[in-house]
């Protein structure tokens, strides 16, 4: 008895030379391994609950594409795009996004430990209850930009301004930033996260 193929593996082999373009369809329940997705566009494609274990998205493309629900193991997506695009309740520790751009993007309830977002562009992205503890967020260029609920605990943020950007209710303890922590410089933060500040900057703070 033939097991029944993956969905997306079948469109895949209809669609390879033809664009390597994916439009307005949707995957559920998928489990991807070792895929090598390079430069592949996906539009207005929704996916939920799938797995994807060791696959690469260099270079492509996401556009009015949403993950809801899905775990990425040791994925690859340098210098990807993504545009009005999202992540809900999504797992993808340890990924790699170096010089990824987000525009216009919305990240929910996911988590992006020890991910590696060094030298991307986020603009008009917004992150919610989301985990970004110990992630490289090194050298990027953020541009209205909303963190709310973000745990951002140990992220290194060297030469990223964080200017104009509200940390109030993101936790941002043992941040690695450079001597004089200007990368919060024009941050909002709160008067407890102000001892957190004095503390990077090696000052005892005394009640």
């Amino acid at each position: 008895m033939e097991l029944p193929q993956s969905p997306f593996l079948q469109m895949l082999r209809e669609i390879r030379g033809e664009g390597d373009t994916i439009r307005s369809c949707g995957f559920s329940g998928e489990a991807l391994e070792n895929l090598d997705l390079e430069s592949m566009d996906f539009e207005n494609v929704i996916w939920e609950g799938c797995r994807f274990d060791q696959c690469g998205f260099a270079h492509s493309g996401f556009y009015q594409t949403k993950f809801v629900n899905c775990l990425f193991i040791g994925c690859h997506f340098r210098n990807s795009y993504w545009r009005d695009s999202s992540l809900t309740e999504c797992k993808a520790d340890g990924c790699d996004f170096l010089e990824s751009k987000l525009k216009k993007c919305a990240l929910t309830g996911t988590s992006l430990r020890y991910a590696n977002f060094s030298r991307s562009v986020w603009d008009g992205t917004s992150l919610r209850h989301c985990d970004l503890r110990e992630t490289a967020l090194s050298e990027m260029r953020l541009s209205k930009v909303t963190l709310e609920r973000v745990e951002l605990g140990g992220a290194e943020l060297f030469r990223t301004s964080l200017a104009g950007v509200d940390l109030t209710t993101c936790g941002i303890s043992a941040l690695v930033v450079s001597e004089g922590c200007g990368e919060l410089r024009g941050a909002k933060i709160g008067a407890e996260q102000a001892v957190e500040v004095a503390h990077l900057l090696g000052m005892d703070v005394v009640f």
